[in-house]
């Protein structure tokens, strides 16, 4: 079980810096966002992981915060990403 839990926290570091990186990084501000919103997820894990080799559930209101954060941002991301391409998309007058 040690083996394991070494094994996924190397795992989630990994993808950590990864998404620490693509923020940095850019190029544009949808890869910072999508980057942001699986570093949430990896946080999620890293709770959930700890959690576990700890054989507690007490972080498990903070695992659902965390969850309720990353879905909600998520869905606004994606509204306001929806709105901003309806802008700049010139509306069809019906004739094709």
């Amino acid at each position: 079980m040690i083996i394991v839990t070494a094994a996924a926290t190397l795992m989630l570091g990994v993808a950590a810096g990864l998404c620490l990186f693509r923020i940095y990084r850019g190029p544009s501000a949808l890869d910072r966002i999508l980057a942001i919103d699986v570093l949430l997820v990896v946080l999620i894990a890293g709770v959930a992981l700890e959690s576990l080799s700890q054989h507690h559930e007490t972080n498990l209101p903070l695992i659902m915060i965390l969850t309720i954060i990353s879905y909600i941002g998520g869905v606004s991301i994606t509204r306001l990403l929806s709105r901003d391409s309806d802008a700049q998309t010139p509306e069809s007058d019906g004739a094709n």
